[in-house]
């Protein structure tokens, strides 16, 4: 909206005339719709806060009429957001309020600049926060939501992928092409998109050295299964975050399971019969110690008998000699005795 300082008198008096006939005509046609005005719809909003970081990242959020315009609306949306993802709900991130303007954002995700904030709806810049969110064909709706962080010369540039988001089987593809275009204007301050040449891709906040060509084109590489938010930064434009979602997903992460421990192999039954042992009973044990003793005896006798052979003095050989000697004792007193 501040943009639109730098327009002449004339110009801006064309483009208010311009913008309330449309708001004028978007009015009539809602009334006119109204009977088929469904009660909710699904819309997917970014939002960039006071820092120019991604608050919100392209979320899915129910849009139902909250203001009682009998419309689904970018400010409908935005409140949902904010009452989604916001801390304290929209009653303490979100604001709006009639002016010159129309119906205008007072307050975006806790920010409140007098006015300086962008809102676009796929894309294009919208012409009110009473456009509507409601899709003719089915197709997605993306609101994109910033708060300006130059509040002086508004340099915050919007910018966009052509691809919001994805999915990729890593074994199959691992990267992704992407184009970032960016919205300016011409010399007669009329609408246009040109590539953002020269900007660096950010993966889940993360400067990459993937870089956009001359044509804002660049080819992404993904090494690992996981879910990723692609954006971009640049050193020449002060580049609203865009924003692309992608699920990458390699098919032996999918497919891993835990290992099951290991379990040794039961031995398998034989048909021979297991030896039985039996344990002594107590008359056994005082057998087998009687039979020890039994042996032990035989030994002593054993070893007697060959003390008793290989010893003189108590063998009957000795016994002999002694009665020998006796009776030279008696032959030899007689002998005296004469």
């Amino acid at each position: 909206m501040k943009t639109m300082k730098k327009l002449s008198a004339l110009t801006m008096a064309i483009v208010m005339s311009i913008g309330t006939a449309a708001v004028t005509a978007s009015a009539e046609e809602t009334t006119e719709e109204s009977s088929t005005l469904p009660t909710s719809v699904t819309a997917y909003v970014t939002i960039a806060d006071g820092e120019g970081k991604l608050a919100v990242e392209q979320k899915a959020v129910e849009v139902t009429d909250t203001d009682n315009d009998g419309a689904l609306t970018i400010a409908d949306a935005l409140y949902a957001a904010h009452e989604d993802y916001y801390e304290g709900g929209a009653a303490a991130g979100f604001a709006t309020a009639e002016t010159q303007w129309g119906l205008s954002l007072a307050k975006l995700w806790g920010v409140e600049n007098g006015g300086s904030y962008g809102y676009y709806v796929n894309g294009a810049s919208a012409w009110a926060l009473t456009d509507s969110v409601v899709s003719e064909n089915g197709s997605p709706v993306f609101v994109d939501a910033f708060v300006y962080t130059d509040t002086s010369a508004f340099s915050d540039t919007y910018c966009y992928f052509d691809t919001r988001f994805t999915e990729l089987v890593l074994d199959e593809k691992d990267t992704i092409d992407l184009t970032l275009s960016y919205a300016g204007y011409d010399a007669d301050w009329n609408s246009v998109t040109l590539p953002a040449k020269g900007a660096y891709i950010t993966i889940n906040g993360e400067k990459t050295d993937f870089v956009t060509d001359d044509e804002g084109k660049v080819t992404v590489k993904l090494d690992k299964g996981g879910d990723y938010v692609i954006s971009a930064v640049s050193d020449t434009q002060t580049l609203v975050p865009p924003i692309c979602v992608v699920s990458a997903l390699k098919q032996d992460e999918e497919e891993q399971v835990e290992p099951e421990p290991e379990v040794e192999p039961e031995e398998e039954p034989t048909d021979e019969p297991e030896e039985e042992t039996e344990e002594p009973t107590e008359d056994e044990d005082t057998e087998e110690e009687a039979e020890e003793d039994t042996k032990a005896e035989e030994k002593k006798d054993t070893a007697a008998a060959a003390t008793t052979t290989s010893n003189p003095k108590t063998s009957s050989e000795l016994q002999l000699a002694l009665a020998g000697l006796a009776l030279a004792g008696i032959v030899a007193a007689k002998s005296r005795k004469r």
